[in-house]
């Protein structure tokens, strides 16, 4: 089995009802330009993907919304291989 590991430095926390809303600048601010959106398949269904997806129209966005409770290692592996094709 190949072992890959990720580090992610960056970590910021923002909560409240209006959060969202500050999405785009932040991503900005980091340089962002691709966003791999993961989601499980209810937030997919009552909207809240594509609530996001539309308040990040100016980014180049891919969506996994097959997450589920305890995913099992073809899920991951699944999502993976999504993460690398949209690099």
């Amino acid at each position: 089995m190949n072992v890959q590991e990720y580090t992610f430095p960056i970590t910021k926390l923002i909560v409240g009802s209006q959060s969202m809303i500050k999405l785009p600048m932040i991503l900005k601010q980091f340089g962002f330009k691709k966003i791999f959106i993961v989601a499980d398949k209810a937030l997919l269904k009552i909207g809240i993907v594509e609530e996001i997806k539309n308040l990040l129209n100016e980014f180049d966005i891919s969506i996994y919304a097959e997450i589920e409770n305890d995913p099992t290692i073809n899920v991951v592996e699944k999502g993976l291989c999504q993460i690398k094709e949209h690099q």
